[in-house]
């Protein structure tokens, strides 16, 4: 016994497309909604997460208003080249993050240990085709994911967060090669979307050496973040929250 807690954990990245709700066209956020926020945290209380990991978040200011609601300590870090791309940790400590000196991200990354399990978790958001293009923007991810896995200088246990990758891609084919593997498909769910649109870019990869951990991987149907309190809007997000469970070990 190592001191740290025998308790299952559970992790749950989202991208909460700022706290806008969906449909919402800009790229330029305004201040979070404050409801959307209340409703984002209720779910995933209700889902048990130990640690959540969120992208898309435009503020510190958004940040704290999701720690408040889910009564965790959490860390923000801001986009590197768009700041309105940052992302927040809750329930873990972040030890490392993309906005340090000499880092490479467009938007961000964050390497977090659970303290009760010692299980380190990165936060990541990977550049889509929407400011890079097409076919310039798989190049990108690889070249910002070998970036972090080199400044980190290890293989963090799980890596979550919105990679802006269809399964089967060069992201997906690095992180094989350092030992990784998609949750879905360990636990025979990649049928599932993670999206509103139907497809799937956001993951929960788990190195191999916690993989035989693994007792469960869920994304809700779209409807469990259906929303209509505010005139036009439609769902919570644009995305849907995934999450993991891993047993003691």
């Amino acid at each position: 016994m190592n001191g740290r807690s025998m308790a299952k954990l559970t992790i749950l990245s989202h991208n909460v497309f700022w706290f806008q709700g969906k449909p919402f066209e800009s790229a330029e956020p305004g201040e979070h909604d404050e409801k959307i926020a209340d409703e984002l945290a209720a779910f995933y209380r209700g889902v048990g997460a130990n640690v959540v990991c969120v992208q898309e978040v435009q503020s510190p200011r958004a940040a704290d208003a999701m720690a408040e609601r889910l009564g965790m300590a959490g860390a923000y870090c801001p986009g590197r080249t768009f700041p309105q791309y940052g992302g927040a940790v809750f329930g873990a400590d972040v030890v490392d993050d993309s906005s340090r000196d000499g880092r490479t991200a467009q938007r961000f990354w964050q390497l977090a240990r659970h303290a009760a399990s010692g299980i380190e978790v990165c936060n990541i958001h990977l550049p889509s085709g929407r400011q890079e293009g097409r076919d310039r923007a798989p190049a990108i991810r690889v070249a910002e994911l070998s970036d972090m896995l080199s400044v980190c200088g290890k293989t963090p246990d799980v890596l979550a967060g919105d990679f802006n990758e269809r399964p089967g891609g060069a992201v997906g084919e690095l992180l094989a090669r350092h030992g990784y593997t998609d949750a879905a498909v360990a636990a025979g769910k990649p049928h599932l979307p993670t999206s509103m649109g139907g497809s799937r870019g956001d993951y929960l990869w788990l190195h191999e050496r916690i993989l035989h951990r693994l007792v469960g991987y869920e994304v809700p149907p779209r409807e469990a973040l259906a929303w209509t309190e505010r005139p036009g809007k439609e769902y919570l997000s644009d995305h849907l929250p995934l999450w993991i469970t891993l047993e003691p070990e």
